[in-house]
C-alpha cells in the first residue's frame, strides 16, 4: 500500500466518524445555503451524498460519474483530509466537482431541451449560494459549469437576483457589518483559514469606507447639517455600492441568457471560445449597468441632501435678491415708475395755485390771470 492509499482509507474513516460527520454537516449547512430555496440544496444533497446510507457519505461514483481526471480530484481531497493537516473544505471542493460531472453530463442532452438548458441536476449546481467563503460568492462554481450553463440557468439567477439575491449582503458589508451567515462562519471550527478571510474582507473594505466617509465630517473637513452629515454620507454610499452590485448581476446574467440563445452548444476549445465570449459579453454589460446605477444613484443622493440643505443654489439665489448690494437704485424715479397717485401730488405741488410764497403780496396778477 503507498501512502497516498494509506492517507485515502485515514481520510475516509475520518469522514465516518462523529467528528468528521459533524464537519460535513456544518460544512453543508453552511454551503448550500441558496437563493431557490429548499429544492437548490436538496438536490445538490442527493447528488453528492449516498442516499443508501444513514449517514452523510460522500458518493464518489455519483459525484465523479466515472470520470477519471475527476474521480482522481476526489482521491486527492480525501487524502487531504486524512492527512489532517488543517481543516479541508471538502463539501465546497465536492461539490464543485460534481458540478463539473452535472456539466459534462448535461452536454449528451440533444436537441431544443439541451440548447434551452432543460436540466435540473444544472440548474440545482449553478443555483446562486450565499457565499461568503463558503460557495461560491454567488459567481459559477468553475468555468466548465458556466460553459454549459444555458437560457434555464441563467434566467433562473437573472430571478433570484432580481428578486433581491445578495443585497442584503452587499448593504451590511458596504458599512462594515456581517451577516448572520458570515458570523456562523467565522465561528464555525467546520471552515478553513482562508474562508474565514474571505469572509472578512467584504465587511472590512465596507468598514474602511464608512470611516473614510465619517471622518470628513468628524474632523470638521465637511459642515455637518440636518440633511448633509456622517450617517446620510455612509448611508448614501452604501445605496451606491448596492445599486451598482444588483444592476451588474442582473444586466450579467440578462446578457448570459440572451447570447445562450444565440450561440451554438459546442464543446471542446470551440466550446471554451465561445464560452469566454459570453463571459465577456455579459460582463461588460453587467459593468455598464452597475456604473449607470452607481451614477444614478449618487445623482439623486446628492440632490436630496442639497435640496433640503440651507446652503442649495436656490435658496442662495432667494437670499441675494434680498441683499441691499443687489437690491435696483430706486432714487431715480421716472414717470413710468411713478404710481397714479405720485404724480398727481407731483403736479400738485409744482402749481402756482399751490405755491403760497408767489401767492402772497400778487393776489391782483392772480386776478387778472397774469400768474
Amino acid at each position: 500500500m503507498d501512502n497516498q492509499e494509506k492517507y485515502i482509507k485515514r481520510g475516509q474513516k475520518y469522514l465516518d466518524s462523529n467528528r468528521g460527520q459533524g464537519q460535513i454537516f456544518d460544512q453543508h449547512k453552511l454551503g448550500s445555503k441558496s437563493y431557490m430555496g429548499f429544492f437548490g440544496r436538496q438536490n445538490m444533497r442527493n447528488i453528492i451524498f449516498d442516499p443508501s446510507k444513514e449517514n452523510l457519505a460522500y458518493d464518489k461514483a455519483r459525484i465523479t460519474g466515472g470520470h477519471a481526471d475527476l474521480a482522481q480530484q476526489y482521491d486527492n481531497i480525501v487524502e487531504r483530509v486524512g492527512r489532517k493537516k488543517g481543516v479541508v473544505s471538502h463539501f465546497d471542493e465536492m461539490s464543485n466537482i460534481a458540478s463539473r460531472k452535472i456539466a459534462r453530463d448535461s452536454m449528451t442532452t440533444k436537441g431544443f431541451a439541451g440548447h434551452i438548458g432543460l436540466n435540473r441536476d444544472l440548474s440545482a449546481a449553478t443555483t446562486p449560494t450565499r457565499g461568503g467563503g463558503i460557495g461560491n460568492s454567488f459567481a459559477q462554481r468553475n468555468f466548465e459549469t458556466f460553459s454549459a450553463s444555458r437560457f434555464m440557468q441563467h434566467a433562473e439567477r437573472f430571478t433570484a437576483f432580481s428578486m433581491g439575491a445578495g443585497m442584503g449582503t452587499d448593504m451590511l458589508n458596504s458599512v462594515g457589518l456581517m451577516t448572520r451567515h458570515q458570523k456562523d462562519i467565522m465561528r464555525s471550527n467546520a471552515t478553513t483559514r482562508g474562508a474565514k478571510v474571505t469572509t472578512a474582507i467584504g465587511p472590512a473594505l465596507g468598514a474602511l469606507f464608512a470611516m473614510n466617509t465619517a471622518s470628513e465630517y468628524i474632523d470638521g473637513t465637511k459642515e455637518s447639517t440636518l440633511s448633509d452629515n456622517a450617517v446620510t454620507g455612509v448611508a448614501s454610499g452604501a445605496a451606491s455600492i448596492a445599486a451598482s452590485t444588483y444592476a451588474f448581476r442582473i444586466a450579467k446574467e440578462g446578457t448570459h441568457a440572451a447570447t445562450s440563445l444565440v450561440t451554438p452548444r459546442v464543446g471542446g476549445k470551440m466550446g471554451k471560445v465561445v464560452s469566454a465570449g459570453k463571459l465577456i459579453t455579459g460582463t461588460v454589460a453587467g459593468l455598464a449597468a452597475g456604473l449607470t446605477a452607481a451614477v444614478g444613484v449618487d445623482t439623486v443622493t446628492e440632490l436630496a441632501r442639497s435640496s433640503a440643505s440651507q446652503d442649495n443654489s436656490i435658496l442662495n439665489l432667494k437670499r441675494s435678491l434680498y441683499k441691499a448690494d443687489d437690491m435696483a437704485d430706486t432714487s431715480i424715479q421716472t414717470n413710468q415708475l411713478m404710481t397714479a397717485r405720485q404724480r398727481t401730488l407731483n403736479k400738485l405741488s409744482k402749481s402756482s395755485l399751490n405755491d403760497r410764497a408767489n401767492l402772497m403780496g400778487n393776489e391782483a396778477m392772480v386776478l387778472k390771470g397774469i400768474i
